[in-house]
């Protein structure tokens, strides 16, 4: 059985040496191409922001009232606080915040159906935005863009969002738990009346009671803590970080290089 060029490595070298130029012209022309195509690309930016959860525990009126259990908490949130965080940045309503609040079906230049420009301009959105949980409890969140100064806007307001909705969630937590502790008060009292049927000793230790609960509560809303601290502020980039030029053109140099070798091989072993 005769002994195929290619089958070692000086027969290799055979075939490359006879398709040399097949070969090196094929990687000119898709390294030259690659190299226009990527010039051409348009450029992006991105803005970064870097947070790192706070201890929703903080929130606790306890932490505020109960001065044995304050060193107890620790300032910095976990991997629940970290989740959190994370749910509310992926969510559909902060990037549907954001994509009318900046105006990105214009932005986008994106035609068609509002209803379905709107869901576009959030999968666009989607698509230029990366929400990363970093091995250290932090969450990064990368915004790209055409233009700089508006994607460190958009980092910038995705911030404001996360902080507006966790706060509201907090809020609402709490106003239910502040209405029911009235609700009680009323009803605690009034019964409370009625057995006694007087401002009595009972009925005032019932209302001092409640009043306290309630004023501690209100209390606590008005100190609640940032659900996040920055420790990268989102500002504009003026170095596009799209596309990579070089690794574009390196990569399609080595890849066509490496397609041009096999071809070169495959072609001379099927004149055999």
């Amino acid at each position: 059985m005769n002994e195929l060029p290619g089958s070692d490595m000086l027969g290799i070298i055979a075939v490359l040496k006879k398709w040399r130029r097949p070969i090196i012209s094929l990687v000119i022309v898709a390294t030259v191409i690659a190299s226009i195509v990527a010039i051409l690309l348009p450029k992006k930016y991105s803005s970064t922001a870097v947070v790192f959860p706070v201890n929703s525990m903080l929130a606790d009126k306890s932490r505020l009232f109960n001065s044995n259990i304050q060193q107890l908490y620790s300032e910095y949130g976990g991997s629940d606080d970290l989740d959190h965080l994370y749910a509310i940045v992926s969510s559909y309503t902060v990037f549907g915040f954001i994509t009318d609040s900046f105006h990105l079906i214009e932005h986008y230049r994106i035609n068609g159906v509002p209803e379905k420009a709107r869901d576009v301009a959030v999968k666009r959105l989607k698509k230029n935005t990366d929400i990363i949980k970093s091995e250290n409890g932090e969450l990064r969140i990368e915004v790209w863009d055409k233009d700089n100064k508006m994607a460190a806007d958009i980092a910038n307001a995705m911030l404001y969002k996360i902080q507006s909705i966790s706060k509201d969630i907090m809020w609402q937590a709490n106003i239910a738990t502040l209405n029911a502790l009235r609700k009680d008060q009323s009803q605690t009292i009034t019964d409370t009346g009625h057995i006694a049927r007087s401002s009595g000793p009972a009925l005032s230790t019932e209302r001092v009671s409640f009043d306290k609960e309630i004023r501690e509560l209100e209390v606590s809303l008005d100190a609640a803590p940032p659900v996040f601290v920055v420790l990268e502020k989102p500002v504009p980039s003026f170095e596009a970080g799209k596309p990579r030029i070089w690794m574009i053109i390196v990569g399609t140099f080595l890849l066509s290089a490496f397609f041009a070798i096999i071809a070169a091989l495959i072609a001379e072993r099927s004149k055999r």
